[in-house]
This record gives C-alpha cells, sequence and structure tokens, in this order.
C-alpha cells in the first residue's frame, strides 16, 4: 500500500528551477493574448461536494467525526495509493467528495511574465507545464486559477502531474465516486482572523508546509520533508525562511498539527475558504461529467428551440384553422336563423310558379287608355279604336292630323306612335303601343318556363 513520490518540492529552489521555462514561450505571448481570461476565469461549482482530507494514514470527512485508517507501517505510512484512498472515501458514505492532499503532491512556483495579462498570461504558464522542471519527465497540470500577486508581475502557480491526478481520478471513479477537486490540504488550517495577510503552517510527521496568505489566495508557498531537517544546515535554513517570512508579511501564523479540529463547525469554513482561492485542481473525470452535462443543456436547448419554431411556424395555420370554425359556426347560426325567412322565400317561388301565369298577365288598361286619348284627340273626332295586345289603331277627321300624331307621341302613355295608312286631309288612321303593357315580355317569360 505504498506510493513512490516523483515530486518532493523544496522550500527555497523551486521559482529558480522554474523559471527556466519562461524564455522558451515570452515570443508566443503576443500572438496568444486575451484567448483565455485569467482573471475572469469561472470557478467550479463543487454542488454537494464532502470533503475528504488525508492526514498522514488516515482519511478524514470534515465536519463530521469519521474517519478511516488506510495502513499501518510499511514504507509509506500515508498509504495514499489512489485505489486505497478511493476504497476508504467509500467505506466513509462519499458520494462526491473534494480531496485534500498533502503539499508534497504538489509543486509551487512563483514565474514572472512581464508585460502579461489575462489571456496572454494563462496560456504562457501552461505552455510551461512541460519544461517547467527540466528533470522531471512527466507532464504538469497548472492549477484552476493562478494568483497574481498584487502590484507586480508575478503570479502565483501549483502545479501537480497530470499522471497522479489522473490515477486519483480514475481510482475515484472506479468506486462510483465523483471527484469533484483536488486542493492542498495546507488551505484547511481554520482563521477566524478577519486581517488581509496571515501564515498557515500545516505539519504532519511526514512534511511541514508553511503558506501565507493574503487576501484569501496564497502568495507564498514552502514546504519540506522532516527527514530533511535531520541536515543541521537544512534546518537552519528552514528556521532563517520561516523569520525572514515573517518580517516580510507581518500578520497572525495559524499552526496546524492534530485533526481534531477537523469535527468542528470551523472546518466546514475553512472548506469553504479553501474552494474560494481558485487553488484546487479538476480531475478528467469532473471534466468528462461537465462536457456531458453541457452537451445535454446544449442539446435540451437545441430541442426546446426547434420545439419552440414549430410551434411558432404552427401558430398561423392554427389560427386560420380556429378563424375557419369560428365562420363556420357563424354561418350555421345565420343560417338557422334565415330557415323561416327561407322557408317562406320557397313558398312565394312556388306559388308564382303556379299562378304567376294568371297572375302576371298584362294588365291593358283600356278605360284609362280611352281617357288618355280622348283627352289628347281633342277636340278632333275619333270615329273608330281597336285594342289587342297593347297594339291599339285607332281612327278618326281632323283639320291637322300631324298636330294629333305629335300629341300621341309625347304622352308618356304611348309608344311606337306612326300613321298605318295613308291619309287624307281631313281623315288620319295611327297606330301605337301602350308603352305599360308587353305581352311580348310576358309571352318570353312564361314560354320558358313552360318549356323547363
Amino acid at each position: 500500500m505504498t506510493r513512490q513520490n516523483n515530486i518532493n518540492a523544496k522550500p527555497l529552489g523551486l521559482a529558480t528551477r522554474a523559471s527556466t521555462g519562461v524564455a522558451r514561450v515570452m515570443g508566443l505571448m503576443s500572438s496568444l493574448a486575451d484567448r483565455f481570461g485569467l482573471a475572469a476565469a469561472n470557478r467550479v461549482d463543487l454542488g454537494e461536494s464532502i470533503g475528504v482530507a488525508l492526514w498522514s494514514n488516515r482519511l478524514l470527512v470534515l465536519g463530521k467525526r469519521a474517519q478511516t485508517v488506510l495502513s499501518e507501517g510499511g514504507d509509506d505510512p500515508r498509504g495514499d495509493a489512489a485505489a486505497t484512498l478511493a476504497k476508504a472515501a467509500k467505506a466513509l458514505g462519499v458520494s462526491r467528495a473534494a480531496l485534500f492532499l498533502p503539499a508534497e503532491e504538489f509543486i509551487a512556483t512563483v514565474i514572472p511574465l512581464p508585460g502579461l495579462t489575462g489571456a496572454g498570461a494563462l496560456q504562457a504558464l501552461r505552455l510551461q507545464a512541460s519544461s517547467l522542471i527540466p528533470s522531471l519527465d512527466e507532464p504538469l497540470v497548472l492549477v484552476q486559477t493562478p494568483n497574481r500577486l498584487a502590484g507586480t508581475d508575478d503570479y502565483f502557480c501549483l502545479w501537480m502531474t497530470q499522471a497522479r491526478l489522473t490515477e486519483v481520478s480514475e481510482a475515484f471513479e472506479v468506486e462510483g465516486i465523483e471527484l469533484a477537486a483536488i486542493l492542498p490540504r495546507a488551505l484547511l488550517a481554520p482563521s477566524d482572523d478577519t486581517g488581509e495577510t496571515y501564515r498557515l503552517l500545516d505539519q504532519d510527521p511526514q512534511q511541514i508546509t508553511q503558506v501565507v496568505m493574503r487576501e484569501g489566495a496564497p502568495v507564498k508557498w514552502d514546504t519540506l520533508q522532516r527527514s530533511d531537517l535531520d541536515e543541521p544546515e537544512l534546518f537552519e535554513q528552514w528556521q532563517a525562511e520561516l523569520k525572514s517570512t515573517e518580517l516580510a508579511y507581518q500578520g497572525p501564523l495559524i499552526s496546524q498539527s492534530d485533526p481534531a479540529w477537523l469535527s468542528t463547525q470551523e472546518a466546514m469554513a475553512s472548506l469553504n475558504a479553501a474552494l474560494a482561492t481558485g487553488i484546487y485542481f479538476v480531475p478528467p473525470g469532473e471534466v468528462k461529467r461537465r462536457q456531458a452535462q453541457k452537451n445535454k443543456t446544449t442539446i435540451t436547448a437545441i430541442a426546446a428551440s426547434l420545439a419552440l419554431i414549430a410551434v411558432l411556424t404552427l401558430i398561423p395555420f392554427a389560427l386560420q384553422s380556429i378563424q375557419f370554425r369560428l365562420a363556420a359556426s357563424e354561418l350555421a347560426d345565420l343560417r338557422a336563423l334565415n330557415s323561416t325567412a327561407r322557408q317562406d322565400q320557397a313558398y312565394v317561388a312556388d306559388f308564382d310558379s303556379r299562378w304567376g301565369t294568371i297572375n302576371d298577365y298584362p294588365r291593358q288598361e283600356i278605360i284609362d287608355a280611352l281617357y288618355t286619348l280622348q283627352r289628347v284627340i281633342s277636340p278632333d273626332t275619333l270615329t273608330g279604336l281597336e285594342i289587342e295586345e297593347g297594339v291599339v289603331n285607332i281612327e278618326g277627321t281632323s283639320n291637322n292630323p300631324q298636330a294629333i300624331l305629335q300629341r300621341l307621341e309625347q304622352d308618356p302613355l304611348f309608344t311606337e306612335v306612326a300613321f298605318s295608312r295613308a291619309t287624307s286631309n281631313s281623315r288620319y288612321s295611327i297606330s301605337l303601343r301602350l308603352s305599360n303593357v308587353s305581352f311580348e315580355g310576358y309571352r318570353a317569360r312564361y314560354a320558358e318556363v313552360s318549356r323547363r
């Protein structure tokens, strides 16, 4: 149950060794500017994650009195093999975890990037992952949110080997646990301090880590294996480093050397504060889950958009259908209201078809015609009168027959007035037609009805 660590970060030489890769990437920075916003990097939503911390050979659940011993004795008393960690977390009933590991799992560097900010700086830091430490062949992963030191062009960065991150992620996935993030345990030291700067001292039987926090983010990170303190020169150098840090960064020292505090409410506050720093690593399994969720959300949004477009497309047809139904209903109502009128109309049409021949027979109004002729012809004499189907033939005597003809033409009761035969000086014979009588029209109408 042991694991050989490839990274044992030294307290004094990490920044110097890491800066060797800066010169190799400076020429690429201008073309990569503003591609990724370092200052605007999104913090990961860890959801309902439970904090679990590896302390020596024990795995503890933050905020609860729950822990399990991973191993006892052996070459590696921490017993931090990935599979062992995952099984221990599962035994503690954890389903989604934020895992806090000792500082020796990480490399801390301060990298100067003069003239680069935001996207350019972030890309520059990522490009150094393969050449940060020449003696290390394994590729490194950059922490989620590197911290730019205020007033400088320097960036505090934390690194972890890609192989270790993948190993732990896969082990937790095998056990059915969602590993949301991996964080350094040193950030968990509790503090009631409200000042802007303070120091955290994380100690266990294997290592000592000193972290300087300013405005909620680390600005200095030193870690040392306890076995190295057996060397007098390294011990004096470490003490000098602690003293210089104390003088350079005025603020309280918060030390943790016993895990009892992890079961208190202050432990949960420390967990939230650690997550708020942005100093964490997102495992590959969590990246896949987020991508799957993003794809699902995208597909859902596309499906909803298509459904909305379909609904909007169908709305005109639906409105037309509604309007058609309303018009049909209104037409049915109108037909119902006009039913009586239509029945009366049918009765009248039937009556007309039966009795129209008699009722519409032309009336010649002979008496009115005689009175009108007497008025027009007077004082001349009318000696003969003949009326048949609206055609009138008159004969008589007059000193001026032409004047009688003119007076008949001017009367609206008569039409087609003309002399029917030759006249002498005193006798006339005139043919005319009653204008209000049309036997031709009557015969044309009812002869056509009879033919039908």
